[in-house]
């Protein structure tokens, strides 16, 4: 299934519970004037809500602009390697060549953790050059120091903005709040629709939040756009992982390419194998 068809289920889901909610919860169940109580209600949470999306939201920008970083840093090294030793650009090419598949196994928000051994194998085959006086030995040197600072940088904007009492207070907030939609509502048509469409939004106002927090917000075209950019400028095939072509997350667009199968568990590297694709 689709990530765009498990969006729209989960609208529809959640519309579809706040209508059953219209008969389970009776109108006017909290007696007394409570406008006061919900408007400054509303006002807190859309407060808060407001300031997480806004900070999670300049991380996860943050972090697509540090993983496009880092694959122009990837391919700037392969080129300067090809200048300076074309045995060590065909070896710097197979080592990033690695890198690349191998962060394909984790998700965009964990693999900066799981890959630093292929990382270092990059970065340490620069013990293999001879001439160290070189200007091109000098500008490698440049690329891998501001690499590993992008590294660094990424690992820190990767890590999730919201922890467990940020999700309790939005919780009971917006709770709260639909509760008291509830309790005002109306017979009318209207009244009905506002108090189901407000409840709705909320709930997936709180969804959107944990997407864009979780770093998996559109992550899939992105992060396959910036790895294969590096693998076309090595001059390799594209590289796809079969569960996210049969997810619908990603479709290849090329005539040629592997995709990496997994025998058992997904995150069991060792029992993945790579095929090449001709369509």
């Amino acid at each position: 299934m689709s990530k765009g068809i498990k969006s729209i289920l989960t609208i529809i889901s959640v519309f579809v519970f706040f209508i059953v909610l219209l008969f389970i919860i009776p109108a006017g169940f909290v007696s007394g004037d409570i406008s006061n109580i919900i408007t400054i209600c509303t006002f807190v949470l859309a407060i808060l809500l407001g300031f997480f999306i806004a900070a999670s939201l300049s991380n996860y920008l943050s972090l697509q602009t540090l993983a496009a970083e880092e694959t122009a840093n990837f391919i700037a090294l392969y080129h300067a390697y090809q200048l300076l030793n074309p045995k060590l650009a065909e070896e710097i090419k197979t080592k990033i060549d690695e890198y690349i598949v191998y962060s394909f196994d984790f998700e965009f928000i964990d693999y900066m953790d799981n890959t630093w051994n292929h990382f270092n194998n990059v970065i340490n085959v620069i013990n293999k050059i001879k001439d160290k006086n070189s200007v091109i030995f000098d500008n490698i040197m440049s690329l891998q120091m501001n690499m590993i600072s992008t590294r660094q940088k990424m690992v820190v904007a990767s890590r999730k903005i919201m922890s467990f009492s940020n999700w309790f207070i939005l919780l009971i907030l917006s709770i709260a709040q639909i509760l008291l939609l509830y309790s005002i509502r109306t017979n009318s048509l209207l009244s009905i629709m506002i108090t189901v469409i407000l409840s709705s939004a909320n709930i997936l106002t709180l969804i959107l939040l944990k997407d864009i927090d979780a770093n998996n917000f559109a992550e899939a075209p992105f992060a396959y756009g910036v790895f294969q950019r590096v693998l076309s400028e090595l001059g390799s095939l594209p590289y796809y992982v079969d569960i996210d072509i049969k997810a619908k997350r990603i479709k290849p667009s090329e005539s040629t390419y592997r995709v990496g199968r997994y025998s058992e568990k997904f995150f069991e590297i060792e029992n993945r194998h790579i095929d090449i694709i001709n369509q």
